[in-house]
């Protein structure tokens, strides 16, 4: 998610649900689109980035107050299939491994 839009689907949510108890995020590219890391433009590394590590980021930061405050609360974040399959040529995904190593625990 954009930043623009991550604080206004957050008040959506929690006027439409009074809380939020789970945030799942399950960013990702396009189905069949796979590069290998050489073959990586810079424009589109950054573009992966924002949207898979950074965006997560942006979501967790954004609903992690409310779970604190309410002292309870999930963050779930879902790998593709390049995770389970092992072929890891993207450095976004390692970023948000890290991220869900670091976070996870």
């Amino acid at each position: 998610m954009s930043s623009e839009s991550v604080g206004p689907a957050r008040e959506v949510h929690l006027a439409a649900l009074g809380r939020v108890d789970v945030l799942v995020n399950n960013a990702s590219t396009p189905a069949g689109w796979c590069a290998a890391f050489s073959g990586t433009g810079r424009q589109t590394l950054l573009e992966d980035i924002d949207t898979k590590v950074v965006g997560y980021l942006r979501c967790a930061k954004a609903l992690a107050p409310h779970m604190q405050q309410r002292k309870w609360g999930r963050i779930v974040n879902i790998g593709g299939f390049r995770r389970r399959s092992g072929k890891h040529q993207r450095v976004a995904e390692c970023g948000r491994r890290a991220f869900d190593q670091d976070v996870g625990g």
